[in-house]
């Protein structure tokens, strides 16, 4: 389904359902906007990439948004067993499982996707107060993701790779357990336990356990109300002589670089969020008297 014609999608009543309710959200709950689409040819195939927010309601606000905006379906490379446990409507919804030669046919057609290298791993970093905006592409095997870099390699010399974010994209919403969890220092606790036990069965076990109920803890969150905004920075063209590794680096460099010089922090800060909020109405306010 994910590679049907970006037209196509507005025929399905689910996907009309999607677009309407998160353009919806994003607008009235955090005057969601994005910056620097300009940068991105509409004729063109290119990669997104992206951080993955502990509470992910982000991703279908950009989504959203940029459907609205350009009327391009952006394909998600998802986690491939969460496509295959929600297939109906995630394949719906422009959603692709994360396999090397999907990415491959989809970009060659002259799709945008998008990916969120870090994954699970990310993911549970960004439950920590202190770690929200790293940038965190090690599996927890030890071993440096370049699977973003080997895709991007396999498009040939001047295929673009956007970096992008979402400013105060983890503070759109609040969730009381994981702030509970982390204040104390529970987090600190089972990664030590993980790291303690050999690797094996019960590793894998202990790592199953972190992932599935992070993931369904994060839907005991409560929305904020602080201004949020999608940032695409400068492409990252893949040149002759690249490897995986060296182009990997230079994606999560540049991803890095596009966050901490918007933000200039890394930790996780409602009141920074409401307070952008703030100057958005009280800017608009004024332009509208």
């Amino acid at each position: 389904l994910g590679f049907r014609k970006d037209a196509e999608f507005e025929t399905s009543l689910l996907y009309r359902c999607f677009q309407g309710f998160f353009n919806w959200y994003g607008r009235v709950v955090h005057q969601y906007s994005i910056k620097g689409l300009g940068k991105v040819p509409t004729k063109r195939a290119c990669l997104f990439v992206t951080i993955h927010t502990y509470n992910c309601i982000d991703i279908p606000c950009a989504l959203a948004t940029g459907f609205k905006m350009t009327g391009k379906v952006v394909r998600g490379l998802f986690h491939r067993p969460f496509v295959r446990c929600n297939y109906f409507w995630t394949t719906r919804l422009g959603a692709v499982s994360g396999y090397h030669e999907s990415a491959l046919e989809l970009l060659r057609a002259g799709h945008w996707c998008a990916v969120i290298p870090g994954g699970a791993e990310e993911f549970l970093l960004h439950t920590t107060q202190d770690h929200a905006y790293d940038v965190h592409w090690m599996a927890h095997s030890g071993k440096q993701r370049t699977g973003v870099g080997e895709l991007a390699l396999s498009m040939g010399p001047g295929f673009c790779i956007y970096p992008s974010f979402t400013e105060n994209g983890e503070e759109m919403r609040w969730n009381p357990l994981v702030d509970l969890w982390t204040a104390l220092r529970l987090d600190q606790v089972y990664s030590a336990l993980m790291k303690s036990v050999p690797k094996g069965i019960l590793e894998w076990m202990l790592w199953q356990i972190a992932i599935h109920v992070a993931a369904i803890v994060v839907f005991a969150a409560i929305p904020v109300p602080v201004k949020a905004t999608l940032h695409i920075g400068d492409p990252v063209v893949v040149k002759e002589g690249d490897s995986a590794q060296s182009l990997t680096t230079r994606i999560q460099q540049q991803l890095q670089h596009l966050i901490d010089s918007t933000m200039n922090r890394r930790h996780r800060s409602f009141t920074e969020g409401i307070r952008a909020r703030a100057r958005t109405v009280k800017d608009t306010k004024a332009k509208a008297g």
